[in-house]
This record gives structure tokens, C-alpha cells and sequence, in this order.
């Protein structure tokens, strides 16, 4: 399971993670668990963010990859970049979200991620 994934299965908010298992010894740490920035990322958005890596960092060949244009790759790599900026906690004002998607810098999938 993919830690930015998990929700509570009564309200579906997001959970924080309070305990860490060994697998190999059974040491457990318990406590406010910190995930990294990139673990905060949805899956698509891990993939998407290795595939860059992978790619060297051109947004060309990655585009490629995914099927989709140099514009929209550069448009999901800022949203991206929002993302691993903005500490978990702070949520983009719903209108400025909106303003983007009118001005064609996100589109519609981009904006829920960006809201969620």
C-alpha cells in the first residue's frame, strides 16, 4: 500500500502514520512518523516523477513515454513541484485553482490533485 493513499475508512480523511515495524527483527518505532515529500505524492505521481528521472530530465522523452504533448508535461511538472513545495497541511485556495485551469496552465485532473 502506498502511504499518500492511505484514508480512514470511516471519514476517508487522510491518516499519519504513528508506528514502524522491522520486518526482519520486530523492533517497532512508535510515534509521529514523517513521510518524505515524494512519498506524499499520489502513485501516478511517483511514476511520473521516476519516469523523469529516468529520462534524464527531459521533458521530451517523457512525454513520449506518457503519450502526451512538451506543454502538458511542463504544466505537470509545475504542478508537481507545487506539490513537494506546499507543506501537506496547506491547500491551495479553490479560485486560484479555478484561475489556472481558465488560463490552460492545469487541467481538470491537475486541479483535484492540487484540491485533494
Amino acid at each position: 500500500m502506498n502511504v499518500s493513499d492511505l484514508r480512514c475508512p470511516s471519514c476517508g480523511k487522510g491518516m499519519r502514520l504513528t508506528r514502524a515495524v522491522c520486518a526482519d527483527c520486530g523492533i517497532t518505532v512508535e510515534g509521529a512518523l514523517e513521510v518524505s515529500p515524494l512519498g506524499r505524492l499520489s502513485r501516478d505521481d511517483q511514476q511520473f516523477v521516476l519516469a523523469f528521472l529516468f529520462s534524464g530530465g527531459n521533458l521530451t522523452k517523457t512525454g513520449e513515454m506518457f503519450g502526451i504533448s512538451y506543454p502538458t508535461m511542463k504544466n505537470r511538472l509545475a504542478v508537481l513541484l507545487e506539490k513537494l513545495d506546499r507543506p501537506s497541511a496547506r491547500k491551495p485556495h479553490v479560485d486560484d485553482v479555478l484561475a489556472r485551469v481558465e488560463r490552460g496552465e492545469i487541467d481538470a485532473g491537475q486541479a483535484l490533485d492540487l484540491l485533494s
